[in-house]
């Protein structure tokens, strides 16, 4: 797929290869939403895509933190995502939706009893300084293991 030969590229010209498995895992966690997202540019690989060809358009090597805090912004952690029992017209009396506190999005739709819909939102549906955190966690914990 061209998509994995792009991101180390990508993330090496921004001296950011030490990020590959992080974003990788990371974009794992979001793979359900590459069938809900309406637009493909907010779709979680392509959003981190787009943000690394701009950066490295740009010449820019950000640190650490300043990575992670721009991966907390994109749009695609904007959007609500629901559920409704497969073979049912999704409406607001037999949809649930996501809690992010409670469950990760990989395991809230892994069932396959359940479609999933989603739409953007003009309130943020994920903390991002908790999105921030994580990555950072998540990158420090490949850097110990890696």
């Amino acid at each position: 797929m061209k998509t994995d030969r792009q991101l180390p590229a990508l993330l090496h010209a921004c001296g950011l290869q030490h990020w590959q498995d992080t974003l990788t895992e990371w974009l794992e966690d979001y793979e359900p939403l590459e069938h809900v997202v309406d637009n493909d540019e907010d779709q979680p690989r392509a959003s981190v895509l787009g943000l690394l060809r701009l950066m490295a358009k740009m010449h820019s090597k950000p640190s650490d933190n300043e990575f992670a805090a721009m991966l907390s912004e994109l749009e695609f952690l904007n959007y609500r995502i629901l559920r409704t029992p497969a073979g049912e017209r999704p409406s607001i009396a037999n949809a649930e939706a996501w809690d992010p506190t409670s469950s990760n999005l990989r395991d809230f739709l892994h069932d396959s009893a359940y479609q999933p819909a989603g739409y953007p939102s003009p309130k943020v549906q994920l903390n991002r300084d908790e999105v921030y955190k994580r990555l950072l966690r998540l990158l420090h914990k490949h850097q110990r293991h890696g």
